[in-house]
């Protein structure tokens, strides 16, 4: 066998002589020996040199975006958790007039000069023949609500009104629903809605101030067990309102 190296073999020119090829073969075997140890170090640190896919800016965004999402829902769940331990209890505990219309959203105060004042007399009849006398409830509170089918706040106010009805019996409370609509459509719509309080067509009854006075619809007194206007607020109120109003000592 021919002891000669083919230089051909390793892709190198024949012309090169042997000290060459000795200095080419040394490299080689001095970057395997770099590898190898290079390797051994990163296993016994304990790392990889692998990287994980990098996140695009567009996922970035995203993930962000779903983050503040979380948040802002987070919020909204905390102020209506907090709104309504706020109210709630006030309501069965006594909370004045003065907080309940501090807390309204959907009303207002109305007719204030007339809180505290004695409510003006007056006899109506509802839609079922029945004649009211506003002296005839003393003893137990009143709603006198002026209202109409076509008003979309006084629709709202109904479903609290029937609630308000089923919880305090006759002989606590009486609700007396004002409208100047014709009795014919009044007894429609009362059915159709239930209704279940008194219903009356204003026709051509001259009211006392300040129920003559009204504007605006939905406005509701609220009229103590004396007779007394304790409030008056023009808006929707709910039922939990109405109960706590109800409720709430008259101001002195």
């Amino acid at each position: 066998m021919d002891s000669s190296f083919d230089c051909s073999r390793v892709g190198l020119p024949a012309t090169h002589d042997g000290a060459w090829l000795a200095t080419f073969l040394k490299s080689r075997h001095q970057a395997k020996l770099e590898r190898t140890v290079r390797t051994r170090r990163n296993s016994a640190a304990g790392t990889s040199i692998r990287r994980g896919p990098r996140m695009s800016r567009r996922a970035k965004r995203q993930v962000v975006w779903a983050v503040v999402a979380i948040v802002a829902i987070a919020v909204v769940a905390v102020f209506a958790i907090v709104k309504e331990q706020s109210l709630v209890p006030g309501y069965s505990t006594g909370a004045s007039l003065d907080d309940l219309v501090k807390s309204a959203q959907t009303w207002d105060v109305a007719f204030p000069s007339w809180f505290g004042r004695q409510a003006p007399d007056f006899a109506i009849e509802d839609i079922e023949g029945a004649r009211h006398r506003l002296s005839d409830y003393r003893g137990r509170d009143l709603l006198v609500v002026f209202w109409a089918t076509w008003c979309p706040a006084c629709n709202l106010e109904i479903p609290h009104l029937v609630e308000l009805r089923k919880t305090l019996a006759d002989d606590q409370l009486g609700i007396l629903a004002i409208s100047n609509e014709a009795p014919e459509d009044l007894r429609r719509f009362a059915a159709a809605k239930k209704m279940n309080y008194a219903v009356v067509s204003l026709g051509d009854v001259i009211l006392p101030a300040p129920f003559a006075e009204v504007t605006s619809i939905p406005t509701t007194f609220f009229i103590d067990r004396s007779g007394v206007i304790k409030l008056a607020a023009v808006g929707s109120v709910s039922f939990e309102e109405a109960k706590a109003i109800l409720q709430a000592p008259q101001r002195q």
